[in-house]
């Protein structure tokens, strides 16, 4: 829900009144009713989001089992190896956005082998780049 109203916020701070409604999101066939410059603005501001919200979690949620940290000096140690290297942390996002979409185009059977790879691969990028 929060990720709808920041969009909503961003696209009618940007374009006026161009975001979609919110029934027109959630229940019908959004990208009939969108022009390119709304549907491109609703992808920016998407990838706005998903690059914050990646960019506190990359190695937050291993840092608070492991070492016990609390929310924010994970969040913040995650912005920190987020911003050292940018190249490997792009690659990164890329490689978990096609994992789980081949996981979704395979009817969610692919998640079964994706999940548990991601989960370990994560474990693994944490303790290079924390510890």
């Amino acid at each position: 829900m929060a990720w709808f109203l920041i969009s909503w916020f961003l696209l009618d701070s940007m374009l006026g009144s161009a975001a979609p409604a919110y029934s027109q999101t959630l229940w019908g066939d959004l990208l009939v009713s969108l022009s390119p410059t709304q549907l491109m603005s609703y992808l920016a501001a998407g990838g706005i989001l998903a690059a914050i919200v990646f960019s506190l979690s990359v190695v937050s949620v291993p840092m608070m089992i492991d070492a016990g940290a609390d929310a924010r000096t994970a969040m913040a140690t995650s912005l920190r190896v987020t911003l050292r290297d940018p190249p490997a942390m792009i690659t990164w996002a890329a490689l978990i956005v096609v994992l789980v979409a081949v996981g979704f185009a395979s009817l969610l059977i692919g998640m079964i082998v994706v999940f548990p790879l991601l989960s370990h691969a994560t474990w693994h990028a944490y303790r290079d780049l924390v510890r």
